[in-house]
């Protein structure tokens, strides 16, 4: 796991956590500010019931003279309501219910001196059924009243229902801001804890991916190599039928990878996989001649016209085997590649070569360079039937099959790493001559004979090994 990625782990896993943790905050608050609200209007309706009782008894006992503005009983009453606590969201009132005017009141004093009067509020009217007392109890306002006995005079308490609220958020507040505290660290707490156990097991996580993706790498080298080696012996025992030593493949491996090395600029498809397919699949082109008869395939002379088709099966046979191993196998790049040179190294840019008769670009490309590479080697290779040619006279050859037997564009690369393929083809030759005077040897009894023998090789050994770093600081 990435930093940035243990990192918005955190961020996430703490962001929800204290989201969670601040509704949960928000939901109990709501709850317990309900509960609050409910409990402090129960208590103000039981203080005001008893306040209004106590007034109302009081104005019952001064008589009707209260209910005259300006009288002395009034003026009493007046004070008492003036004396009593008052809020912006609730006030004590006597009102006469007759005249539907607010007789005593805190702040309106003035204008009922003045005999305007009031309209009474509707939550200070009394209910027509309403004996002595009433309550007007509601989510906006409380509303408690008396009745004056012997009067039509009734003493009102009013409460707006904003008061509650606010004294509920009161109580709240320092417990919202506190829990909502409580939430945000116990979130980054959490992260912190999600960090580290993050940062723990990821140590140990990447370790075992270390170890499996070295496992895994060891166990596909090691199957790699085993196919590479099955396949490059199977190519080998097809070659073993014909009168070559078998360098016949591994000059075949360096000139195809040579020409596609030259090609890559031109060729997207041509990268490092392809060349590493295309050094083991070209190994494979001529893998059909295990069904060839022994007198056609050794046969020292020329082929007649008929043996020259049963030769040319070989493309045929070869494809045919390696689409049935394509088929069992599923989707591979390497058999689809070994596949297009078995069939394709023999067809001609003009469409004049076999098995199919196919032309220009729709002969594979890596059949197209295994053709160039192979009639090389075919050319400068000593056979039963003919001498070795020299390079330049199979340069000549190549080029004079140029957009007719062989890829334009192949041979023109051709010509430019011409050089490289004749020191491969001379590296070859040496390392033959070497086998050669080895097993001479071997059968030498004489000592002279066996030191004029040991002298040669050693100087075919040195130069083969100074041509051979040339060579492979040049092909890489």
């Amino acid at each position: 796991m990435k930093f940035s990625n243990r990192k918005f782990l955190v961020l996430t896993s703490g962001g929800l956590q204290a989201a969670l943790l601040l509704m949960c905050v928000w939901m109990w608050s709501v709850w317990m500010q309900r509960r609050l609200v409910d409990s402090f209007r129960q208590q103000a309706t039981i203080d005001a019931q008893q306040l209004v009782r106590d007034l109302a008894t009081t104005i019952a006992e001064e008589g009707d003279e209260v209910g005259e503005v300006g009288s002395t009983a009034w003026r009493r009453t007046q004070q008492r309501v003036q004396g009593l606590h008052e809020s912006p969201d609730g006030f004590v009132c006597v009102v006469d219910t007759a005249r539907n005017l607010i007789i005593c009141h805190p702040t309106m004093r003035s204008t009922i001196e003045q005999g305007d009067g009031a309209p009474m509020f509707a939550a200070l009217r009394p209910p027509k059924d309403a004996e002595r007392g009433w309550s007007n109890i509601d989510n906006q306002q409380l509303a408690i009243g008396r009745n004056v006995s012997n009067s039509t005079l009734a003493v009102v308490s009013f409460q707006s229902n904003s008061r509650f609220v606010r004294q509920a958020k009161t109580v709240l507040l320092p417990l919202r801001i506190m829990g909502s505290w409580v939430a945000i660290i116990t979130a980054i707490c959490s992260g912190v804890m999600v960090s580290s156990v993050a940062a723990k097991y990821e140590h140990k996580i990447s370790n075992v991916n270390r170890e499996l993706e070295h496992l895994v790498s060891e166990r596909m080298d090691e199957f790699t190599r085993t196919r590479d080696a099955i396949i490059y012996g199977l190519a080998r025992l097809a070659e073993s039928r014909d009168t070559d030593t078998g360098a016949h493949l591994d000059r075949i491996q360096h000139y195809s990878t040579l020409l596609a090395q030259q090609l890559a600029n031109q060729h997207p498809v041509i990268d490092t996989d392809y060349i590493t397919k295309l050094r083991l699949a070209s190994t494979l082109h001529d893998i059909g001649k295990v069904g060839i008869p022994d007198e056609i395939l050794l046969k020292p002379g020329r082929l007649t016209e008929t043996e020259r088709k049963v030769m040319q099966q070989h493309a045929v046979i070869g494809s045919q085997c390696l689409r049935e191993i394509r088929e069992r196998l599923g989707e591979d790049d390497f058999l689809d590649m070994a596949y297009n040179i078995a069939a394709g190294h023999h067809e001609w840019w003009d469409g004049h070569g076999y098995p199919n008769g196919i032309a220009a670009q729709t002969i594979p490309l890596e059949a197209r360079i295994v053709a160039v590479a192979d009639v090389y080697d075919a050319l400068r290779s000593r056979r039963v039937y003919k001498d070795s040619m020299s390079h330049e006279r199979a340069r000549q050859i190549i080029n004079e099959g140029r957009a007719t037997q062989f890829d334009p564009e192949v041979v023109d690369v051709f010509n430019q790493c011409s050089e490289r393929f004749e020191a491969i083809s001379q590296k070859s030759a040496d390392v033959t001559e070497v086998c050669l005077l080895e097993k001479i040897r071997e059968c030498l009894a004489d000592a002279q004979d066996a030191a004029d023998v040991d002298r040669s090789l050693s100087f075919l050994r040195d130069e083969a090994t100074a041509e051979d770093a040339d060579l492979v600081e040049s092909t890489t």
